[in-house]
């Protein structure tokens, strides 16, 4: 196996999913700073907040379109 050539579509969706999971991350990142469980401005849990919804459910969007097949 290690002989093959490594699967585009493979690697890209991973990058999909690492993306997605960048997002989330970011989400529970805000949810516990305006939770109050670590100290910061709730300006800085929202923006957390933003920022990982874009990531979670706009940005895989956007990356798959860049790298779709132009039609034939």
């Amino acid at each position: 196996m290690a002989n093959q050539e490594a699967d585009p579509a493979k690697a890209r969706w991973m990058m999909l999913q690492l993306i997605r999971l960048g997002g989330l991350l970011f989400i529970l990142g805000g949810m516990v700073v305006l939770s109050g469980s670590v100290s910061g401005p709730p300006v800085l849990g929202i923006g957390l907040l933003l920022i990982g919804l874009f990531e979670f459910f706009f940005l895989p969007v956007m990356v798959a379109r860049r790298w779709k097949s132009p039609p034939e």
